[in-house]
């Protein structure tokens, strides 16, 4: 064989090893692929059978371990469904474990210890536009976390400003006073909700309350206000409305609700023009806040506000906004309410869940959005007319395939944060006076009214 041959006999020798060693290499990669993917799907089928327990890093969520450790006297055979009375009880004893209650606790004495001077002193050194997201202002769903921590602005960024110099002591007292509410769960503080909100919304609330005439409508409203309306509409925000004409039907009522400033001019044909509250979650307190006098009554001056408090630091608006209103009350919900409301609907949410997934207890957190997971506003205000109102009516809650998620924006997904077929399930419960079924509220020591949804 001359040189040329022997060149070209090595030149296809060195590409046939190249080419082997590349395809060993291969085989090798791949069949470690395949034994990666073998003990991924062995992982599965385990957690899957429950032969051992996956716990989630808790390193960022206070207490969360207090949750799984709730599931250990939960019976395996019954985590599918909820029949006995075992599986039911630790059920209950889940849904009662807050992971963040300590960290809203330890938030409360900072914000308690701090003095405003020491407050002011991070604004050289913290960015006081931490609203800020992105170069947009984020809106009140971005914020609904009810001091949930993720995203959440430093509260001592946010306070550093001297205008609220002077609201620092009510703010300070607001806030102290929701901590001495808020030490125990106590479901019979469905009983006061007439005596605390009622009569706050039927009391004469202007700057001329104490000359005589208002003094004598005063003593008249007190007496009614002793009683519970007769009918009351709450009215949602779903996009279903569009669909029907119950605009005189809900102007009809005693007492009419509805939900963070929705919109009814245009609307009256569906919604109704009557507003007897404004129910709002706290960070439409805030934007409000931000306007010339607290600006908040989109349905008229003289419309009480009830609040429920998302964020902790918000108690400075509703300090702010109480000494703007001149006209009608700003109204804050009790914290012990608002802890009833919270547990109704983890149980549903949970049971739900579990009944429809087939997957344990424990994965509940991570697809309810963790530590973020709340109630909706119209879920609380629905609670709020079980305990003031005899006749409870529902328009505006569900939703129908193409309709929208709220009947006066263009919004159509819906909100993780919230488990709305959860609280459907609740309503249907209601509907049905199945009051057996439901979770907390046999506790509340209070009558249940009769309960109808307008779809």
């Amino acid at each position: 064989m001359g040189l040329g041959g022997k060149k070209k006999e090595a030149a296809r020798t060195s590409w046939v090893f190249r080419y082997v060693k590349f395809w060993r290499w291969r085989g090798g990669f791949c069949f470690s692929s395949l034994l990666l993917l073998l003990l991924i799907i062995a992982v599965k089928l385990l957690r899957a059978s429950q032969l051992f327990s996956w716990q989630q890093p808790t390193a960022s969520i206070p207490n969360w371990s207090q949750e799984v450790e709730a599931l250990q006297s939960f019976p395996v055979t019954e985590k599918k469904r909820f029949r006995s009375s075992a599986s039911n009880s630790a059920l209950l004893a889940f849904v009662t474990i807050d992971p963040v209650a300590e960290q809203e606790r330890n938030e409360a004495k900072q914000l308690l210890d701090a003095s405003f001077e020491e407050v002011a002193g991070w604004r050289s050194t913290t960015h006081v536009g931490s609203y800020r997201k992105g170069g947009s202002r984020r809106n009140h769903h971005d914020l609904n976390l009810r001091s949930r921590g993720r995203n959440k602005p430093d509260w001592r960024a946010l306070l550093a400003s001297p205008r609220y110099m002077p609201l620092w002591p009510q703010f300070r007292l607001l806030l102290k006073t929701w901590v001495l509410k808020n030490r125990a769960f106590q479901p019979t503080v469905m009983q006061d909700l007439v005596s605390t909100i009622k009569e706050m919304i039927d009391k004469p609330y202007s700057s001329s309350s104490s000359s005589a005439a208002a003094k004598s409508s005063e003593d008249k409203d007190k007496r009614s206000s002793r009683r519970r309306y007769n009918t009351c509409a709450v009215v949602g925000n779903s996009g279903m409305l569009l669909n029907r004409s119950y605009g005189v039907s809900i102007d009809g009522h005693e007492m009419v609700i509805r939900l963070n400033n929705a919109k009814t001019v245009g609307f009256e044909q569906f919604v109704g023009s009557k507003t007897t509250v404004s129910f709002v979650n706290s960070n439409i307190l805030h934007q409000c806040s931000r306007k010339p006098q607290c600006f908040c009554h989109l349905y008229g001056a003289h419309v009480p506000i009830v609040v429920y408090l998302c964020q902790l630091i918000h108690f400075m608006d509703v300090a702010m906004c109480s000494s703007s209103m001149q006209k009608a009350p700003l109204i804050v919900t009790d914290p012990r309410f608002d802890s009833l409301t919270a547990r109704i609907v983890k149980w549903y949410s949970a049971k739900r869940f579990v009944e429809n997934t087939g997957r344990p207890l424990s994965d509940w957190s991570d697809a309810h959005e963790g530590p973020s997971f709340h109630y909706s506003s119209g879920m609380q205000a629905v609670m709020l007319a079980l305990g003031i109102c005899d006749n409870v009516n529902l328009f505006g809650f569900g939703k129908l395939n193409g309709t929208k998620h709220h009947y006066h924006t263009s919004q159509k997904l819906e909100l993780r944060l919230h488990d709305y077929e959860a609280e459907y399930c609740f309503y249907g419960d209601l509907v049905n006076r199945r009051f057996e079924c439901i979770p907390f509220l046999d506790k509340a020591g209070i009558e249940i009214p009769a309960v109808h949804i307008f779809h």
